[in-house]
């Protein structure tokens, strides 16, 4: 993978490759959670290091591998930016595990078991909604992985029967961010009969905006419907979460 990123991107592999003890040093404070300083060593890594796109797959994947999965995707979002897209194709494994990261599965899957809504659906809207920072919390007080808000979150917990426990602060906990939204997403699906572009429209901007854009659509093909939709951010964000859900279901094919 480091090859094929330092051939794609024009990274020279001389004489500046990093030291095995200052990727040790980094990969010990990961590993008893001083993130901070290990974010610390990093800004102040080499900048010859710092900006090569091999060094920092290597240390997306650290990142990843402890966890910490908001500073690997900032990182990722780097090799994105830097690869040119006619080369995606041929880009290895290694390079799709960062930008697409699944993390939580089993726990996501547990939520929405006995349903039909798919896991990496799921995963797909909580790449676009947070880049996997649990600790998010918008201006208008949306929270967590999932970006719920209090007036959606708080019918969801006593849905849960867990509403004698619920405090919206605890969204920033990722696995009360999942049951709450992926249960969200079960009464979504139930709702627009298994459709995820209406779910994703009633996600972004709500019930009745979704039931008028429904209604002035009939009679179209579902997939000249969406275009029709009158929000612009509704319509980006409904092809940003299907994107990304395409492109786990090809990679989980592999």
């Amino acid at each position: 993978a480091y090859a094929w990123v330092r051939d794609k991107m024009g990274t020279q592999s001389s004489q500046d490759k990093w030291s095995p003890e200052y990727q040790q040093t980094f990969e010990r404070l990961l590993q008893i959670g001083a993130w901070e300083a290990a974010n610390h060593l990093y800004a102040n890594s080499p900048s010859q290091l710092r900006w090569r796109m091999d060094f920092v797959l290597k240390y997306s994947q650290l990142y990843l591998k402890y966890g910490y999965l908001a500073e690997s995707y900032r990182l990722a979002r780097r090799l994105i930016n830097k690869m040119s897209r006619k080369d995606l194709s041929s880009a290895p494994m290694q390079l799709y595990n960062v930008i697409y990261p699944t993390p939580h599965h089993d726990w996501v899957s547990q939520q929405v078991q006995h349903t039909q809504v798919d896991p990496l659906f799921v995963i797909a809207l909580m790449r676009q909604e947070s880049i996997f920072d649990d600790q998010i919390f918008s201006p208008v007080g949306a929270a967590g992985l999932m970006q719920i808000m209090t007036y959606t979150a708080t019918p969801l917990a006593e849905k849960e029967g867990i509403i004698q426990r619920y405090e919206h602060d605890l969204l920033r906990n990722p696995l009360m961010a999942i049951r709450l939204g992926s249960r969200y997403l079960k009464d979504l699906h139930k709702i627009w009969e298994g459709k995820y572009e209406y779910m994703l429209a009633n996600y972004n901007a709500g019930p009745q905006p979704t039931r008028r854009w429904k209604n002035a659509n009939k009679g179209r093909p579902d997939k000249l419907a969406f275009e029709h939709i009158t929000y612009w951010e509704t319509r980006d964000y409904i092809k940003k979460v299907m994107g990304n859900y395409w492109n786990y279901q090809i990679l989980n094919t592999y």
